[in-house]
């Protein structure tokens, strides 16, 4: 096959990858429900949901031939190929095609989003199926995954922020899938409006890079010459970009810092860190599939992929660089401290995945860029599967969240629980997991880092690698809280405590949404949202919950097991396969830029590496067993659903150290106040002050000019002859004087 007909091969291939996602989202919204009326409610929405997962499934088979056929199995160098398909805007001094990069950065990525997405939309069948909304669900959640992969594919920066700001319009459909809820509205809200700072940051650096290429290498008049033509005038061209911005860096050496911190402040909303990471545990109040996609394979790892794709400015900036570490690490053990004392099953995968997101930002921020694209893999397969399991959970347990209300689960969902303590184990770190693979990755990385990242003198290197092993222990002691809570330990007899729970005083965290914090609205805000009975029985959504003393938990249907099991396989080898000859290092490293780590180190001090590969393996075995240890007689008293009894630390922790509380005072409530003093000044007095001042003098003028119109034929005669007199009086003036006045 030669290259002219490979390259008509990828073009169609790529173009029907990205295609389908929004084929079946356009299925979706206009035949969905007819589907439904044409063959029945049931087999309707089996059909609707296979379609959903038929279209993403293709394009994950097609990403699959193609990775085989030009990765896997190719004798040659990785491929990396430019693809237009048309053009957006085409003017003599800008181009911005509507182009796409195929390269190992891509397709890696492609493989991610549409095979982790193929078992969410499989899982969402079953566990969507008695939703009302369920083909707008799926137009959503296609429409989720096709933006995605323009965000990823894309070889253009405001190509590829159409699909950024795609997939943050998805999740703001999706994380208020259930809108008559004033709870859900909120948190899609907020998850807009927080990203909207991030993507403010994101554009302007987007913007400035485009902007300095254009005035270094546009078209100029010099004299003499006349106009010197431009170069290739595709500013915004990941190829032209990397090919020019070295040359502007050293002729302008303080610009790349600016640039680099503006990019990654788009990244810090994206992937949800501090202190924008305020919208994602939020984002919980979505349907479970939500959360899955949302936290496995597309919104958060978008940060990620940025940082990888443009790894060219941050290795020329080692101050940026230093920012991006701390901060990863700074969010990783923040989040961590928050997640020990969740007691929502959701919650505490949210802010676990804050937390594992810090990991990814260390590994890029010490420049071990592919090892943090090694994590955002190995994240996808346990956290997707454990996103998916408390999904089995919440299913069996009529949408009940509170763990408290769980325990023993593992008699009677044996598969749900020996997935999920198979995901637990993996995102703990235990050996030969998935998770201990990247894990040890991103802890070799910190600690062997020869990247110059320094900001005040400091070397941030060490500091993020130690910070990473003291995470690992509270990822180990949290998560495997939240399984003995659920599951219990297996084949002992547990307690069961949704058969003592008590449920006539205690009706929230609950799915779609919280209860408890959702009645506390005022008379203010009730106008705004529906009704004033927005939360009595008739308007509250068919996910009610409905656990009592006698209920039975029973697992979860094949279509939503079967995802379980497979992810289960990927979170026990995935991590090995990727790992094993440096496959997945050896693939990126073409696209991923190179690595810093410290060939002496690696090669002459086989006993340091050693020394932290113990350490690391004790940090998951204390953190294991001291969340055993505490957990396995039950619930502790202090952590009672009374807020009051619960000692002042883990209080603190239980509420995100009220830092949530602080952002929505300052930003929310202050702001609010100004904007209305702003109101009343600009608003109120000047600009409406100055229409009612014209209303007056129009009143004034016209209440004067009622003497001249009182309806008298009289006056109008007078004012007629009085008139023609002066017209006359100033003729005669004109011809005594000449007409010169």
């Amino acid at each position: 096959m030669d290259q002219c007909i490979d390259n008509q091969h990828i073009y169609i291939m790529l173009g029907l990858i990205i295609v389908m996602p929004f084929l079946g989202s356009i299925i979706q919204a206009f035949y969905g429900k007819s589907l439904q009326v044409v063959f029945g409610e049931t087999y309707g929405r089996w059909l609707s949901g296979s379609l959903a997962f038929g279209f993403v499934g293709t394009s994950f088979l097609l990403a699959c031939n193609m990775f085989a056929n030009y990765y896997m199995f190719s004798k040659t160098d990785p491929l990396s190929v430019r693809l237009t398909y048309f053009h957006w805007i085409n003017l003599e001094q800008l181009s911005i095609p509507f182009e796409f990069l195929l390269d190992p950065l891509s397709i890696v990525m492609t493989l991610l989003i549409t095979g982790v997405g193929s078992f969410i939309h499989l899982f969402s069948t079953g566990y969507m199926s008695k939703d009302k909304d369920y083909s707008r669900f799926f137009t959503y959640l296609n429409l989720f995954i096709g933006f995605m992969l323009i965000l990823v594919l894309s070889n253009n920066l405001l190509v590829m922020f159409v699909g950024w700001e795609g997939v943050g319009l998805c999740s703001y459909l999706l994380i208020g899938f259930w809108y008559q809820d004033l709870n859900n509205c909120r948190a899609a809200n907020k998850a807009f409006i927080v990203n909207r700072v991030g993507d403010f940051g994101l554009l302007m650096g987007i913007l400035w890079i485009g902007y300095l290429l254009f005035q270094q290498y546009g078209a100029k008049e010099i004299p003499g010459f006349g106009l010197v033509e431009a170069l290739d005038p595709r500013w915004f061209s990941y190829d032209i970009i990397f090919g020019l911005i070295g040359e502007v860096v050293h002729k302008y050496p303080e610009i790349i810092t600016p640039i680099a911190l503006l990019l990654f402040i788009g990244a810090v909303g994206k992937s949800a860190q501090f202190p924008l990471y305020i919208w994602l545990p939020d984002a919980m109040a979505g349907p479970t599939p939500v959360s899955a996609l949302i936290h496995a394979a597309t919104m958060v790892t978008a940060g990620i992929f940025l940082m990888n794709r443009m790894h060219i400015i941050y290795e020329l900036s080692p101050v940026a660089s230093s920012v991006v570490a701390l901060t990863g690490a700074f969010t990783a053990i923040w989040a961590a401290l928050i997640a020990l004392k969740q007691t929502d099953i959701k919650k505490v995968l949210a802010f676990s995945t804050v937390s594992q997101l810090g990991y990814m930002f260390i590994a890029c921020g010490v420049g071990a860029y592919w090892v943090g694209i090694f994590h955002v893999l190995t994240h996808a397969f346990f956290k997707a599967l454990l996103f998916l399991g408390a999904g089995s959970v919440i299913y069996a347990m009529s949408h009940e969240q509170d763990m408290r209300k769980y325990g023993n689960l593992w008699k009677y969902l044996p598969v749900t629980s020996s997935t999920m303590i198979i995901a637990s184990l993996a995102i703990s770190g235990f050996p030969l997991l998935s998770g201990f693979w990247s894990k040890e990755a991103i802890l070799h990385s910190a600690f062997s880092s020869t990247f110059p990242s320094h900001i005040l003198g400091l070397e941030t290197s060490q500091w993020v690698g130690w910070t990473g092993l003291i995470v690992a222990v509270l990822t180990a002691i949290y998560m495997t809280r939240m399984t003995v809570l659920t599951f219990g330990i297996p084949f002992t007899n547990g307690e069961e405590r949704w058969k003592t729970a008590n449920y006539d005083s205690d009706h929230h965290d609950v799915e779609p949404y919280d209860r408890e914090e959702s009645v506390h609205i005022s008379k203010s805000e009730e106008k705004y949202y529906y009704s004033s009975n927005i939360f009595s029985a008739a308007s509250v959504d068919d996910h009610q919950h409905h656990l009592n003393k006698n209920h039975i938990p029973q697992e979860s249907p094949l279509s939503m097991t079967l995802p379980l099991i497979v992810l289960a396989f990927l979170s026990l080898f995935g991590g090995y396969i990727l790992h094993q000859n440096h496959t997945l290092e050896s693939l990126l490293s073409q696209s991923s830029g190179p690595v810093y780590i410290s060939k002496e180190l690696l090669h002459n001090h086989h006993a340091t590496l050693d020394v932290l590969l113990y350490l690391s393996l004790a940090a998951s075995f204390i953190g294991i067993s001291g969340g055993v240890y505490k957990y396995y007689k039950g619930m502790p008293k202090k952590e009672t659903k009374q807020d009051h009894l619960w000692p002042s630390l883990d209080l603190w922790m239980k509420h995100q150290f009220y830092f949530d509380d602080a952002m929505q005072t300052v930003f929310g409530k202050m702001l609010s106040r100004i904007s209305f003093g702003f109101y009343k000044i600009f608003d109120q007095f000047f600009i409406n002050g100055i229409l009612r001042l014209i209303v007056s003098m129009t009143g004034y003028v016209g209440d004067g000019m009622q003497i001249f119109q009182n309806g008298y034929l009289s006056s109008y005669i007078f004012l007629m002859v009085l008139g023609f007199s002066i017209m006359v009086f100033f003729m005669s003036i004109m011809l005594i004087f000449g007409g010169n006045l």
